[in-house]
């Protein structure tokens, strides 16, 4: 049951970043760190640290335990949970790299980075704003 609903929210997310997003039509472009080539670097390098305030960097299998496990019902028994990163659609593994939002969504730090330096100030997805 937890495999077939993992599934259905990883379809139903991919979905809504295709639709909504943008990405389906390219406009999300991953591949350069500043949101702008004119950006100074200092104000990308100051705005990551902003970030980090927010959601500090740490490993995925780290956060997962303090964080994830904590929250459910003890009887569950759960070791370890896979997530998706809803901005590359990978799977984020235990030793990867991650920003934790407050509102407990995940991604690869470098995904959320760029995100981030794109002006970007809510969570992609359930569009909570964690920078003010």
């Amino acid at each position: 049951i937890a495999v077939i609903l993992c599934l259905t929210v990883y379809i139903i997310t991919a979905f809504c970043l295709l639709k909504f997003r943008g990405v389906a039509s390219g406009t999300l472009d991953l591949s350069s760190p500043a949101a702008d080539p004119e950006q100074p670097m200092w104000d990308s390098s100051r705005r990551l640290k902003s970030l980090n305030r927010v959601a500090p960097l740490e490993r995925y299998g780290t956060w997962y335990a303090s964080s994830v496990y904590h929250d459910r019902i003890p009887s569950l028994n759960v070791e370890w949970e896979s997530s998706t990163c809803t901005i590359c659609l990978d799977l984020v593994r235990r030793a990867d790299t991650i920003h934790a939002l407050p509102c407990k969504h995940v991604f690869h730090r470098r995904c959320l980075e760029n995100w981030f330096l794109r002006h970007h100030i809510t969570c992609p997805i359930c569009c909570r704003v964690f920078y003010v």
